[in-house]
């Protein structure tokens, strides 16, 4: 799609490669594009960087493998390594994940795996093709002190020590807990929220606990709780755009998912009116055809036609793409505006201004303070920082 403001956005010919492979299945036309720009001088280190940085090292081998003659031998061999590494991450992590269900589901607990290892069945259809560093699981809120229970006793850390009035408010105020195993290094995130701390929303978000959002996924011959595919593409639209869509992974993430899957549009865009996050879906959507030439209906291509839908878009590829142009006036231009409605772009503002994030908690001696100093603590971090 694209528009006249991205012949501003310079993009290099490796980031231009690393687009090209962001996907799982590669047609004659993005075969050809590939074989044109592999034949010109390139900095293989600087490609092979960005692939790292976005999370996408999987799949730029996965496609690269097939041009040996144009790809140094060197930088095969090595991305060849690194993709070797990832599978073999990856099966550790998916056996720790059945692991953990089976312990939860013993105790009765209600929990649903989200992202990870699930996220690369659910979307890729490839274990091996999606990049990831932690386990995702959802639990109701009221069961999050029982998860962590289960965790300790199995030998995960949390981040840090918590009681009392300090965890319960920790748990009011924040959206996940982070827990390590330091035996095998596996790193796991108990959410009992979807969106960042910093959205607010229209309607309940809670999608646990209605059969009809949740379907069963069958892995290693066990049945496994999981989100809607709509369900998943709203979640996976509101992470990218709460970190502002720092790695392309994420946007290859919602348009994998929408390949494998037919998506029930009436309800994304019903759901997306309730939350108040319709514009933020479109933003996805805009980045996943403009960058990754997602095939979408043509009564969703209307909708970004839209100026300010183009703008924003814009702007997230010039943060991605341009760096050095990035600040952080551009960043709370998009925050903001990707809310449709005043009255959550207020209250956004708010609760990023004065509302403890997780890594603060984790940092500062904040989690001994009472919620006015932790307030007035929080702000002047911000002006501190930006």
């Amino acid at each position: 799609m694209g528009n006249n403001l991205d012949q501003n956005i310079k993009i290099t010919d490796e980031d231009k490669i690393l687009l090209l492979c962001a996907r799982t299945r590669l047609n004659p036309e993005i075969e050809s594009k590939l074989t044109k720009l592999l034949n010109i001088d390139l900095d293989w280190d600087y490609l092979t960087r960005r692939a790292f940085q976005h999370k996408l090292m999987p799949l730029l081998y996965w496609n690269l493998k097939e041009f040996k003659e144009e790809v140094p031998e060197n930088v095969l061999k090595s991305l060849k390594e690194s993709f070797n590494r990832n599978v073999k991450k990856n099966l550790l992590m998916l056996g720790e994940l059945l692991t953990l269900l089976n312990l939860f589901e013993k105790r009765g607990l209600d929990v649903i795996p989200y992202k990870g290892p699930l996220l690369a069945i659910y979307a890729y259809k490839n274990l091996a093709l999606r990049q990831f560093d932690d386990l995702d699981i959802f639990v109701h809120k009221n069961d999050v002190l029982k998860v962590k229970e289960i965790l300790i006793s199995y030998g995960y850390n949390p981040q840090f020590e918590l009681k009392g009035f300090k965890e319960k408010r920790f748990i009011k105020s924040q959206r996940e807990y982070k827990f390590k195993n330091p035996e095998t290094k596996i790193s796991l995130e108990l959410h009992w929220q979807f969106q960042g701390v910093s959205f607010s929303l229209s309607d309940d978000p809670l999608f646990l606990g209605y059969p009809e959002n949740v379907e069963i996924v069958k892995i290693s011959n066990k049945e496994i709780s999981s989100l809607s595919p709509e369900n998943m593409l709203l979640i996976l639209c509101i992470h990218a755009s709460g970190h502002y869509w720092d790695r392309l992974s994420w946007i290859c993430d919602v348009s994998e998912l929408i390949q494998s899957y037919e998506i029930n549009w009436g309800y994304i865009f019903e759901k997306a009116d309730k939350l108040g996050i319709k514009r933020l879906i479109l933003v996805n959507l805009c980045l996943a055809v403009d960058l990754l030439d997602l095939n979408l209906p043509n009564t969703i291509h209307k909708h970004l036609e839209s100026t300010t839908i183009q703008y924003l878009t814009f702007k997230v590829k010039k943060r991605i793409f341009m760096p050095n142009y990035d600040s952080l006036f551009q960043m709370a231009d998009i925050r903001f505006n990707i809310r449709e409605k005043r009255s959550h772009r207020i209250k956004d503002f708010l609760k990023i201004m004065f509302l403890p994030t997780n890594e603060e908690w984790d940092k500062s001696s904040m989690k001994s303070f009472f919620p006015p100093f932790s307030y007035f603590y929080r702000f002047i971090q911000v002006l501190t920082n930006y």
